[in-house]
């Protein structure tokens, strides 16, 4: 499963983006994680949002990243 997100990651972040610095890299990593907990709807979980999910199985919540 990690080997398959750092995937994920590689052709969502790295290998879409010219990034400047390590800020930038920074800045955009964590765009996409915040998108990925809270817009992505996943199939796996019955299309919920990986937030959704924690929240209705596990009572539990995550906030998003902030810079």
């Amino acid at each position: 499963m990690v080997e398959r997100f750092n995937g994920k990651i590689k052709s969502k972040v790295f290998k879409r983006y010219l990034l400047a610095d390590r800020q930038d890299m920074e800045t955009k990593l964590i765009e996409y994680l915040n998108r990925y907990n809270f817009e992505v709807r996943l199939k796996q979980i019955d299309y919920m949002t990986p937030a959704d999910y924690l929240k209705k199985k596990f009572n539990r919540s995550i906030q998003p990243i902030v810079c």
